[in-house]
């Protein structure tokens, strides 16, 4: 029986393509195994800024240092979709650089052939079946690829167009995971079923309420939110809210081609802590933009001082190719920008562990991840912090737990 290894980078939402190419692969026999005995060894790789594609180069260079003499390496992935004649010509080591969607299946095993010659037939690997879960939480991609166009992100020249998946095949996937929690992604997820006109995100999450399982959504933008939309999200027990804000200021986000205002945001921000108090906010910001002058920063900076944050990412303007903000003249000093971004990342740490000393005395319901170690509906999985207690002992299972004290991000029980 051939074997294979894959190794994947970036958001969850490439941990679910991973995951459904595992399946394709257990369907055509093939068994997982460690690096060094793989017969077919896959690096899913990241490209959306310029560090993820510097980590997915570096991955793709250690693999292939690693792996087994006569084994095949296959980048997949962003990286491979964005910049696949480029990687063919600069890492003749790599076998084959399949774009995303790609069946290289297909191709991997052919002798008469050159593989980097072949010609790959599609699969629709949106839509493609799952190996069961039994994790205590598992992602589930809705829809690929983006209708905006942020002057920042190069992801719909590469991922296409949104296409949401049909809602009855969301829900047959669902039928294969076993996990309490089930956390919803997509590029932009406020405006899945948009494009099919037959179905929506809040019939989505009114069919999933039904399952007795938390049900958490990643990456909202934030002019999409409803008083609908967020009262629908109220009622999945997770009121866990990841607005990608992005900045604050008006010229900024203008220039950002973002909708938006630090007025409007306050307002949205403010509607939410009205209709559960206890919900928990996640915002994301881009520092170091081209255009953002010091009082933009001041203003962003006021922002996060005063709003009512659960959780803060942080990430310095990245330039990249394909997008509009590539073009533009007026790009902020690097030396600035860090330190504009290391003064925001000082005062989001004193905000954050703030939020979690807020938490100390009160009763919780907590998922274990793993013996020792859970979350609850404030934390989501690899982004934030965690709850640490003893009377965590058995994973996918709900404790009712009383925060005992604070150690930064996370938190004792």
């Amino acid at each position: 029986m051939p074997s294979y290894y894959i190794q994947t980078l970036g958001c969850p939402k490439n941990e679910v393509d991973s995951q459904k190419i595992k399946a394709y692969l257990a369907q055509n026999s093939y068994s997982e195994t460690k690096l060094a005995d793989a017969d077919l060894v896959i690096v899913n790789t990241c490209g959306f800024i310029e560090p993820a594609k510097a980590e997915s180069i570096e991955t793709i260079f250690l693999v292939n240092k690693k792996r087994k003499k006569n084994s095949k390496l296959i980048v997949t992935g962003c990286l491979a979709q964005r910049y696949q004649r480029e990687l063919e010509k600069e890492m003749p080591e790599v076998d084959l650089v399949a774009p995303l969607e790609a069946d290289f299946l297909k191709v991997v095993h052919e002798t008469k052939v050159s593989i980097k010659k072949s010609k790959i037939p599609k699969l629709d690997l949106l839509n493609y079946k799952r190996l069961p879960t039994f994790e205590s939480f598992s992602y589930l991609k809705v829809a690929e690829g983006c209708d905006r166009s942020c002057a920042f992100c190069a992801i719909p020249s590469f991922r296409g167009r949104q296409r949401s998946r049909d809602i009855n095949s969301i829900l047959d996937e669902v039928k294969n995971i076993d996990s309490n929690e089930i956390i919803l992604t997509a590029q932009d997820i406020l405006r899945y079923g948009l494009d099919k006109r037959d179905f929506t995100l809040k019939d989505l999450l009114i069919r999933l309420s039904y399952l007795d399982k938390w049900v958490r959504l990643l990456y909202l933008y934030p002019a999409s939110l409803s008083d609908e939309l967020l009262d629908v999200i109220l009622k999945t027990c997770v009121p866990y809210f990841d607005l990608s804000l992005q900045h604050v200021s008006s010229s900024v986000l203008k220039l950002m081609n973002r909708a938006g205002s630090k007025k409007g945001f306050e307002i949205l921000i403010d509607k939410i802590k009205q209709a559960s108090p206890d919900a928990a906010i996640r915002a994301s910001f881009i520092v170091g933009f081209p255009g953002e002058t010091e009082e933009d920063h001041d203003e962003l900076m006021d922002f996060i001082n005063n709003a009512p944050l659960d959780w803060i990412g942080l990430f310095l303007y990245s330039d990249e190719e394909s997008t509009k903000a590539y073009n533009y003249q007026n790009k902020v000093d690097p030396e600035v920008a860090k330190l504009r971004y290391q003064e925001a990342f000082d005062l989001a740490s004193e905000k954050m562990a703030k939020a979690r000393e807020s938490l100390i005395g009160k009763k919780l319901l907590v998922l274990c991840d793993k013996v020792g170690q859970g979350r609850s509906f404030k934390e989501a999985p690899d982004i934030d912090g965690a709850i640490i207690s003893k009377k965590l002992k058995k994973s996918n299972e709900f404790y009712e737990l009383i925060i005992k004290e604070s150690l930064g991000v996370d938190l004792l029980a």
